[in-house]
């Protein structure tokens, strides 16, 4: 990829959200794990700042689907996760970080619901970039464009254009490249009350700048969860409080009855004991920050359900400290009702989502939301309990002198009803097929799986000194004469050795002694007759 000084960076994505009961575009927040339903184009942008587009196959190169993963894949230059945090599992990237005056766009297209007449989508954007010093028109940029399919005009400050320029507001200067700026993910409105059974056109585009050196991209999701921006305004049958919230990420928010008399609550929820009376109608108005959006006004209506919603969860699970439990394992709500949906938290609140409630980690309160049919909904939680991992109380094994060998199954102090096994290495791929006798230094494992199955592995060290250098001296002539003088052949070891074999050969190579006793000595004989005299050879295998 090439590089310049000079670098623009845009990042975008869009978390939208309709109002209560709307009826869900297919495949809007791509929950499909498809582009489905959206329309993509490629091309380039020429000099004048124009762009040249052809529509594209989705997916392709520059329109890459990402899923959320367990650890959250962050953006190199914002450090903000690239899947958007409303609790949605797929976000696409539009567009990359090669140079060369490319360009890219996608678009859906629906219709707002005909019996929908307050009606509203937010989306979220984060965005980053690096100021070079071209023209307006010459920069890289992103536009969100959200218009009337019919008409096609643009619809309020919900249809911006982000250019490249000093002095944004809420922009914060990132760790990585030269003079590159980010702002954290923030909210948009889009405000469609009274475009009841037209068609709208949602689209986002991408392009480098026209001299080709600086290149822009973007993220985009959608929020698939149909309901109205303010959440909670049905109570059920027998329910004493209600708790409305705010979508998220807004600068500040007031809670107004419909007549805007007073001032109800300033905080993103706002309780009700006992709740409103049916049909009361609440409005909030959210306050983007400063430069950033439209302030506007969502309205919810207060709904009595004579329903009562059941809903059953265990109070708590176990799992053992190093895996993962999948909160949306069936058996954990058996009981409850057939038809509710559920959406899974971090907190009491019910702000924030978890983006993979498949892999939690044991040792926290979790809380799964359930809603039926008629808007009845109850938050719940969960506690899921570490079990206790298998002892292991190691005494580190005293360091011995080569030849001798290490137990370390006895560096191990056994608990009951745990079983051990010994290893090479820490993943425990190797193992030690004599952990009683390692001739080896080095660090060992042992494992431990308690009767639930967890695991704990924990290191062994094993030092081998080695003996000191070992000389072997044998005579280079000896007269097996019985003279009493250099008679016997005699080999002498210094140093810790073991004695495999000792063998001597003649000059053809034919073995005349043999032995592995180091005591016993050569006197020139082979089957009990002399050898002549000449050049033997001895072989010391040890």
């Amino acid at each position: 990829m090439k590089r310049f000084a000079q670098v623009i960076f845009i990042v975008f994505a869009a978390c939208l959200q309709t109002t209560i009961f709307a009826q869900c575009p297919t495949n809007i927040g791509f929950e499909s794990g498809t582009l489905n339903g959206w329309e993509g184009a490629l091309g380039n942008v020429d000099a004048t700042g124009t762009l040249q587009l052809s529509t594209s196959s989705l997916p392709d190169s520059r329109h890459i689907l990402y899923k959320a993963s367990v650890v959250s894949e962050l953006d190199y230059y914002g450090k903000f996760p690239v899947t958007c945090p409303n609790g949605s599992l797929y976000s696409v990237k539009l567009g990359d970080d090669l140079t060369g005056k490319g360009a890219e766009s996608m678009s859906y297209t629906f219709t707002v619901p005909s019996n929908q007449k307050e009606y509203g989508i937010i989306y979220n954007y984060a965005v980053v970039f690096q100021n070079p010093s071209h023209q307006s028109f010459e920069q890289p940029r992103f536009t969100a464009k959200v218009y009337d399919g019919i008409t096609g005009a643009n619809i309020g400050c919900s249809s911006f254009e982000f250019v490249a320029s000093g002095g944004l507001p809420g922009f914060q200067l990132s760790s990585q490249g030269k003079d590159v700026y980010y702002k954290p993910w923030s909210p948009i409105t889009i405000n469609l009350s009274g475009y009841q059974g037209r068609t709208i056109r949602i689209e986002f585009t991408t392009n480098d700048c026209t001299k080709g050196g600086h290149f822009g991209y973007a993220y985009i999701d959608v929020n698939e969860n149909c309901a109205s921006p303010i959440s909670g305004n049905v109570f059920c049958q027998g329910d004493t409080t209600m708790t409305l919230t705010a979508p998220f990420g807004f600068s500040a928010y007031n809670w107004f009855p419909a007549d805007f008399s007073k001032v109800l609550g300033t905080s993103h929820t706002i309780n009700f004991k006992p709740p409103p009376l049916p049909g009361t109608k609440i409005a909030l108005e959210i306050i983007p920050y400063l430069g950033l959006g439209c302030l506007d006004t969502l309205y919810t209506t207060i709904v009595f359900s004579p329903d009562k919603i059941n809903f059953t969860l265990k109070t708590s699970i176990e799992a053992c400290s190093n895996a993962t439990v999948d909160l949306t394992q069936p058996y954990l709500t058996a009981g409850s009702d057939s038809a509710i949906k559920l959406s899974y938290f971090y907190d009491a609140g019910g702000l924030n989502y978890l983006t993979l409630p498949e892999f939690v980690k044991p040792g926290n309160t979790y809380y799964i939301n359930a809603i039926n049919t008629s808007g009845c909904h109850e938050l719940k939680p969960i506690d899921v309990l570490v079990i206790a991992d298998p002892t292991i109380n190691i005494t580190q094994p005293a360091f011995v002198t080569f030849p001798k060998t290490v137990d370390i199954t006895r560096a191990l102090t056994p608990s009951p009803n745990v079983t051990y096994s010994y290893w090479y290495d820490k993943a425990t791929t190797v193992t030690i097929p004599y952990p009683t006798r390692v001739d080896t230094s080095g660090t060992f494992y042992i494992k431990g799986v308690n009767t639930t199955g967890c695991i704990n592995i924990q290191p062994v060290s094993v030092l081998i000194n080695q003996s000191d250098p070992v000389q072997i001296n044998a005579p280079t002539v000896f007269s097996p004469n019985n003279d009493g003088i250099h008679d016997k052949f005699i080999i002498e070891m210094i140093g810790v050795i073991k004695l495999n074999n000792f063998s001597i050969y003649n000059r053809t190579g034919q073995p005349v002694f043999e032995t592995q006793d180091i005591t016993r000595i050569w006197d020139g004989k082979f089957n009990a007759q002399p050898l002549p005299i000449g050049t033997y050879y001895w072989v010391f295998d040890g």
